[in-house]
């Protein structure tokens, strides 16, 4: 957080990482925010940035979601790049793309569209 208590860039970061994976994995706010124990409009606040995300409940979501803590920090090289892809992954298209991936179960064939993604790019 910044001096003045208000959520920082990073506080609105995690958070939009924390809504667009959970939407990624078609998990209602509901069904999220019940396994965690708080309210939806607590963990509305917490994906919009407004509330901080305490580090216990980034253990728990991590947990909920099937990532580690860390991937919830991954560095962008800019900002920019970050609102480019923000943007892109709360489209409808970005969600439709990343709810289809996710419905992959081979990592092969996981690996191969990232690949063949990466070579038309």
């Amino acid at each position: 957080m910044t001096s003045n208590n208000k959520p920082s860039e990073q506080d609105a970061a995690i958070g939009n990482r924390i809504q667009r994976t959970r939407m990624a994995l078609g998990l209602s706010r509901l069904s999220v925010s019940k396994k965690l124990g708080i309210g939806q409009m607590q963990l509305r606040r917490n994906e919009t940035g407004e509330n901080r995300v305490p580090a216990d409940r980034i253990i728990q979501l991590a947990d909920i979601l099937g990532v580690s803590p860390d991937y919830f920090f991954a560095d962008f090289s800019s900002t920019s790049e970050f609102q480019v892809l923000s943007h892109f992954v709360n489209t409808a298209e970005g969600i439709a793309l990343n709810q289809a991936f996710n419905q992959i179960q081979k990592p092969d064939t996981r690996a191969g569209l990232v690949a063949l993604v990466d070579a038309c790019g």
